[in-house]
């Protein structure tokens, strides 16, 4: 079992114990037990979980939708939504560019898009955004990762206004598929842009960032980069639930870590749309906070 010193834990190990999830500080002479692609002398030590999982996002998203479809849900892509139909503080539907949908209730999950939108309701809701960028490898199933790799500043700093720069600098996030494909993220730069445009400057602070932790790493190719604006708040926490003053309109973003927490968060919303209520205390996400 790999040895770690109790008087290094963070206090955040004692919320991580409070939710059952017994986690351990390992230190950094130990890691090669657990994972020999990593240099262990160019960290201090790291949080394990022997139980920590990985879940393709794609499949799961492809999952969601053929299961939703079953209980008639329609799909419409290139559906962009002009503006909303309100009546008496509550919402009546929706306005695109394909037609009116009518509609009791209308979920935002829209991610850096939600001060846009929330703009036609007369919202103004601080939902700051970076524009972030990963990579992908060529195949190598003669390297094989034995855990998701993270560093703390990829959850403390990556989604961050005041950590992040007008400059493209990356936070160590890595991952590998089944079929032996690393995923190297993540570069973050504050910015205004919505695009999905991989830049060459995130691109190279990702591969060497990679590359110093897992010098292995350096033979490979990168098939391609991808980006997108990410969504953040101030506080860390995402905007979940309904909106005071606008019946009928629920909010769903801005979260850390989206895909893991997609089933309850879908539980929530799904409380909140037929129940009206939900038994799950949201009160800190709350919109309106």
């Amino acid at each position: 079992k790999p040895k770690h010193n109790g008087s290094l834990w963070p206090p955040g190990f004692l919320y991580l114990h409070a939710g059952g999830i017994q986690a351990e500080l390992v230190e950094a002479g130990h890691l090669p037990e657990l994972e020999p692609l990593l240099v262990p002398t160019t960290v201090l030590g790291a949080c394990y979980y022997e139980h920590e999982g990985q879940v393709n996002p794609f499949a799961l998203m492809w999952a969601y939708v053929q299961q939703a479809k079953k209980h008639r849900l329609t799909v419409h892509l290139g559906t962009k939504v002009t503006r909303f139909a309100t009546r008496n503080n509550r919402i009546q539907g929706v306005i695109t560019n394909k037609g009116k949908f009518n509609a009791a209730t209308v979920v935002l999950c829209t991610g850096a898009w939600t001060p846009i939108i929330g703009r036609m309701l007369g919202q103004d809701w601080d939902i700051p955004h970076v524009h972030g960028q990963a990579l992908v490898t060529e195949a190598a199933p003669y390297l094989r990762l034995q855990n998701h790799i993270a560093s703390a500043a990829f959850f403390e700093a990556a989604h961050n206004e005041e950590e992040s720069s007008d400059d493209e600098n990356a936070v160590l996030a890595i991952s590998q598929t089944a079929e032996g494909h690393f995923l190297l993220g993540e570069a973050t730069m504050n910015t205004d842009d919505l695009g999905s445009a991989s830049t060459p400057a995130g691109q190279t602070v990702i591969a060497n960032l990679a590359a110093r932790h897992f010098p292995s790493l350096r033979s490979l190719s990168t098939l391609r980069g991808w980006a997108a604006p990410v969504a953040f708040t101030h506080d860390g926490l995402p905007f979940l639930g309904p909106v005071d003053g606008i019946d009928g309109l629920i909010l769903a973003t801005a979260f850390k870590s989206t895909v893991i927490v997609t089933p309850l968060v879908g539980k929530i919303v799904t409380d909140l749309v037929v129940n009206g209520y939900t038994n799950i205390d949201i009160a800190p996400f709350s919109p309106d906070r």
